[in-house]
């Protein structure tokens, strides 16, 4: 059984010995993440990127966190601003098919896919399984791609 409740105590105890280390923070969040709590997992992930700016698995993270809570405008500013300063981040763009894939956004969704897959292949796997693609998961285009 996973310990949630005591990683949170020992992160916070490594925030209070060293509150610029920006992975504490970073694994804070996604242990919230892990627990459900969304809103507790962007705030943890929004204080890891004050502390490192350039901390892109950070604004990965924080982009998918409001994506989860359907905050969309805030999650595609993010992805935009992390594909502009990298335009090999994979999970930007991953995260971003993901994005349009929750708003029915067939065409983009399957062009940010397309992307993410030929910048990481692992990345057909995730697809596969995630279940922000449930309902494209049957199309000829998300069958090629995926394959």
């Amino acid at each position: 059984m996973k310990d949630y409740e005591n990683a949170i105590v020992n992160l916070d105890k490594a925030i209070i010995l060293c509150p610029e280390f920006p992975a504490a923070n970073y694994n804070k969040g996604t242990v919230y993440k892990s627990m459900g709590k969304f809103d507790k997992a962007i705030s943890a992930y929004k204080e890891a990127i004050k502390n490192k700016e350039n901390y892109y698995e950070a604004y990965n993270s924080l982009a998918a966190m409001y994506i989860k809570t359907k905050e969309f405008k805030e999650a595609e500013s993010i992805l935009d601003n992390l594909i502009a300063s990298n335009n090999q981040n994979s999970k930007a763009y991953y995260n971003k098919a993901c994005l349009f894939s929750l708003q029915k956004n067939k065409e983009f969704a399957l062009i940010y896919l397309e992307k993410a897959i030929k910048l990481d292949s692992e990345l057909k796997k995730a697809a596969i399984k995630d279940e922000d693609f449930s309902w494209l998961k049957e199309t000829e285009e998300f069958i090629a791609l995926s394959s």
